[in-house]
């Protein structure tokens, strides 16, 4: 998946101290490893499911992980065409989760996750009501297109 070049970047070795020496114990590396790679494939899927693309997902973890980044680097380090990475910073900044750092060149940062979670729940929501809103509507004019249908 796409989330999986962050989480080899971001797991780290546990160090186990001993009475005699410091040592690295596999299991508890794999363990921890294990873990995170569980942590940040839950939050990918909870950002898709609040309404992110995948890349969408990916570079919004990478920003609010690595902190502000051009494009070059979002692009280079998560390994998507750069022209494409500024559609989805575009689209971010249009979901206002991501913010742009006016510069030469020009740096991108993300929301605190918070933030961007509240956000993102709060256009949820939004989207739900419309459609609770329409529903009515949309329930006649279905019954008056298939009336029309059954009538020919």
């Amino acid at each position: 998946m796409l989330w999986y070049n962050m989480v080899r970047r971001q797991s780290t070795l546990v160090k186990h101290n001993n009475s005699h020496s410091n040592t690295f114990s596999f299991f508890s590396v794999f363990k921890l490893k294990r873990e995170l790679e569980m942590s940040l494939e839950r939050i990918f899927k909870a950002l898709i499911d609040l309404g992110l693309s995948e890349f969408e997902a990916q570079v919004y973890m990478f920003l609010e992980t690595k902190g502000a980044a051009k494009a070059r680097r979002i692009a280079s380090s998560l390994q998507i065409n750069r022209t494409q990475v500024y559609r989805i910073l575009k689209r971010l900044q249009d979901k206002k989760i991501i913010k742009t750092i006016v510069g030469r060149p020009t740096k991108f940062s993300a929301l605190p996750f918070e933030e961007a979670l509240n956000l993102l729940i709060q256009h949820k929501k939004k989207n739900a009501k419309k459609a609770q809103n329409n529903k009515k509507e949309l329930l006649s004019e279905w019954q008056i297109m298939i009336k029309k249908k059954s009538k020919k």
